[in-house]
């Protein structure tokens, strides 16, 4: 039996996750590079393949690149009010064939739901598949508008992600959530990386395409691929390495690190419209949480942490603490 359906505008908007890779292309071309959480708001850090395996996430720590859309939500302004005690279903397109039956394990877990609501910007067809008697909402949230998802997840009672790393926003700032990967994601260069980085979370469950929880990354054969932040000069110097042009221990400049600290505005090379850049003391928490994430690279990797740096002292530091060096 499916479940009365109703449908509430927010905002329609066009996919982030193709803007998100035409940003990338005009920086890297044709080189493979990607965003590393496809669809993701807060977090836009970029996969480049190939290399020679430098700069693979091994405990690698991410955290959201701005936290804008967390103060966006807990300001005075409007936000679009759903349901009491509502389960989200959020995800593009349509819901693979072999996730519904989580799905609805899932809803019949939640012994509290009132309303399902479904972001979409149609009606889909797997809501007559839901087999629930709870009325379903459909939303249409700005698809540029970080705040305009975060505000779903923190009213949702859960929110199960199916193939978005959109999950990644959701549960790195405290919003409960499942996320079920099909099959076609678990053959993704970062599905390893992506079930890593979500089941640290305490606020998230990770399931794969036969419904199966995951606790932990599990081991595979990951192909050689390099990261960086969402950074105009960070992702060039990958491009250097990856074309044989620079290796991982090369100066990438030749003025003194006097000189280039503190270094000029920041160039990002993915840019999140609809948002309010945040002013005050909300600010100074925002530079705090990028400093955290700093400090944690360099106490999990402090190789990884100064020769990613663009202050080409800290890295000829970073041979110190290079493989070849701990080896003995």
């Amino acid at each position: 039996m499916s479940g009365r359906l109703s449908n509430t505008d927010i905002q329609s908007g066009s996919c982030w996750r193709n803007l998100q890779q035409a940003q990338i292309d005009q920086h890297a071309g044709e080189s493979g590079a990607k965003a590393l959480f496809p669809d993701a708001l807060l977090f836009n850090q970029i996969l480049v393949p190939g290399g020679n395996g430098h700069g693979i996430p091994h405990g690698m720590v991410f955290a959201p690149e701005t936290l804008d859309p967390v103060y966006e939500f807990c300001g005075p302004q409007r936000i679009q009010t759903l349901p009491a005690s509502a389960l989200v279903i959020d995800m593009n397109g349509e819901l693979p064939e072999e996730c519904i039956g989580t799905v609805r394990d899932i809803i019949k877990s939640k012994a509290t739901l009132n309303n399902i609501v479904v972001v979409a910007n149609n009606i889909p067809e797997f809501v007559q598949q839901l087999d629930t008697d709870l009325a379903v909402t459909i939303v249409s949230p700005n698809g540029m508008s970080a705040a305009a998802y975060h505000a779903i997840y923190r009213q949702a009672n859960h929110t199960i992600f199916v193939d978005t790393l959109r999950s990644m926003d959701a549960a790195h700032t405290g919003c409960l959530c499942s996320m079920l990967f099909s099959k076609a994601f678990e053959k993704s260069m970062a599905y390893p990386l992506w079930v890593s980085c979500l089941t640290e979370s305490s606020y998230c469950h990770v399931f794969d395409s036969s419904g199966r929880q995951i606790q932990s990354a599990e081991t595979q054969n990951i192909p050689p691929y390099m990261i960086c932040e969402n950074d105009v000069d960070e992702l060039e110097k990958l491009m250097s390495i990856v074309n044989g042009t620079s290796t991982p221990d090369m100066c990438d400049g030749q003025n003194s690190w006097i000189d280039r600290f503190p270094s000029a505005p920041r160039r990002v090379v993915v840019s999140v419209p609809c948002g309010e850049s945040v002013t005050g003391p909300d600010a100074v928490r925002d530079r705090i949480t990028h400093m955290r994430r700093k400090l944690g690279k360099l106490v999990q990797d402090p190789y990884a942490f100064f020769i990613d740096s663009r202050i080409g002292v800290l890295q000829k530091i970073a041979r110190i603490f290079s493989p070849e060096q701990r080896a003995g």
